[in-house]
């Protein structure tokens, strides 16, 4: 009996199918209702706080402002110095996914079409220099 108390209390920690591990555990007539509460309530309480803080977080990663403010916040220099030393901090930088001058869009460089554009996301994306080897946000 005790080894299969064991058994269910691991299979709970490492979130295995909990309505599986019930069904078993009632299936067997010895283990009463308040044994098998005693093995299941401690495990079951912590996974609700664990879903419920999957969810605002998931509700935070979602919301366009918390990514502004996190990208805002964020001293990239300081960040690549970390890794790259602070000689070679501000070389690594790149602002977009592309180099500015990737494209051509008229007369203007991709950079430069992507700042004009940026300005209609709210004022805090104006006057937005996306050159390489600079930090924008900070």
């Amino acid at each position: 009996m005790q080894v299969f108390i064991q058994i269910v209390q691991i299979l709970l920690r490492q979130k295995k199918n909990i309505r599986i591990i019930l069904f078993i555990a009632c299936r067997i007539r010895h283990l009463g209702t308040l044994t098998l509460m005693s093995i299941v309530r401690p495990i079951i309480i912590p996974l609700k706080q664990q879903m419920s803080r999957k969810k605002s977080t998931e509700a935070a990663v979602l919301n366009k402002n918390f990514r502004q403010a996190v990208n805002f916040a964020l001293d990239h220099a300081a960040y690549s110095a970390q890794s790259n030393g602070e000689e070679a901090a501000n070389k690594t930088l790149r602002n977009m996914l592309v180099p500015p001058t990737f494209v051509q869009v008229g007369d203007k460089t991709f950079g430069e079409v992507v700042a004009s554009k940026l300005v209609s996301y709210g004022t805090e994306w104006s006057n937005m220099n996306l050159a390489d080897a600079q930090d924008a946000y900070f």
